[in-house]
């Protein structure tokens, strides 16, 4: 047999069956991300944040915790800064600055704590960030992690030179 004869012919165009639905799907998908999250998702987000703050007043507490907050509160001024509680920007400010604060002294002495300012302020925008949650649509939420991840990978962040400075 030749080498020719060996090889499969393409089969003939056949026409793809019509989705009886259509598009219907992917609009349901679009209006899917117009909901806003749902209670158990609430309920994750919020226990996930207060357990890290939570463990940040304690002395078992880990850089870890301090990376749960943190992002929680770059989450917080995101949404902000696209107008849900954008009157709070300076007070998610004031927060971040005493996580950072906390960063410079667990990378010195091992031990991640966040000072009495911190907690305050930290603790005030943790509520007001869990409003925020309650207020956003899925859509925004998945938004607002993708801008605070590329932030983080763009440099945007704080840098310890400048509160040490």
């Amino acid at each position: 047999m030749s080498k020719r004869a060996k090889q499969k012919r393409s089969s003939p165009y056949r026409q793809r069956a019509i989705n009886p639905i259509g598009g219907l799907s992917l609009i349901n998908n679009i209006w899917a991300g117009n909901e806003n999250l749902d209670h158990s998702q609430l309920i994750d987000l919020s226990v996930a944040n207060w357990i890290a703050f939570n463990n940040m007043t304690l002395e078992t507490s880990t850089e870890y915790d301090w990376n749960i907050v943190t992002g929680a509160l770059n989450m917080a001024m995101v949404i902000a800064e696209g107008g849900i509680g954008d009157e709070h920007m300076d007070l998610f400010l004031r927060a971040l600055d005493g996580t950072f604060r906390a960063k410079l002294r667990g990378d010195r002495t091992g031990l991640w704590r966040y000072d009495g300012e911190a907690l305050n302020n930290i603790r005030t925008a943790l509520e007001l960030h869990d409003q925020q949650c309650k207020l956003s649509t899925k859509a925004e939420m998945v938004t607002t992690i993708q801008a605070v991840q590329r932030r983080v990978d763009d440099g945007h962040v704080y840098r310890a030179e400048k509160i040490a400075a």
